[in-house]
């Protein structure tokens, strides 16, 4: 399966209008090497959509660690499966919607992870759960037989500073 983006009409690099704001998609198929596409994808939008750095990087890495979650647990490593990352901006919060058709999970039964032990005596599971709640502002999971897995996950971002004031020249 190769990967393609979607929203934009043939190649333009335009998003699709609807009524929403538009959307912005990619599928990849699920292989660990597809990470750093998708990476690139979330980042890309997000400059596109005129997003700081800062909060670039922290969207990265929850869909980052969603998506790895999707091809090792919900894929269990089959490779050829689809993954849909889709990304807009509505009302200064960064939506991302990730689809997949692996198997279901429940995500309050993945217990946070104990930080405070040492790293040795720790669990693995349940981390990439914290890290997404801890990016995003809302992370909502639902499960439609039909429809796959939807992985929702937002950012709120920061206000836009006001700008500087004028100085009048020679004050």
């Amino acid at each position: 399966m190769e990967s393609q983006v979607k929203g934009v009409e043939s190649g333009s690099g335009q998003p699709i209008r609807r009524k929403h704001a538009p959307e912005y998609k990619i599928t990849v198929a699920s292989k660990l090497d597809n990470l750093a596409k998708i990476g690139a994808f979330v980042a890309d939008t997000a400059r596109r959509l005129k997003m700081w750095n800062e909060t670039i990087l922290d969207v990265q890495v929850a869909v980052e660690e969603a998506c790895t979650n999707i091809i090792t647990h919900a894929y269990s490593l089959k490779s050829d499966k689809p993954i849909t990352v889709g990304c807009r901006l509505r009302n200064q919060e960064f939506i991302v919607r990730i689809r997949d058709f692996g198997a279901a999970f429940v995500p309050d039964s993945i217990t946070a992870p104990k930080l405070g032990k040492d790293i040795t005596e720790r669990r693995s599971d349940g981390l990439g759960m914290y890290l997404m709640r801890k990016l995003m502002i809302r992370v909502k999971y639902k499960f439609d037989e039909a429809r796959g897995n939807e992985l929702t996950m937002v950012k709120r971002l920061p206000e836009p500073e006001p700008p500087a004031p004028e100085v009048p020249v020679g004050a």
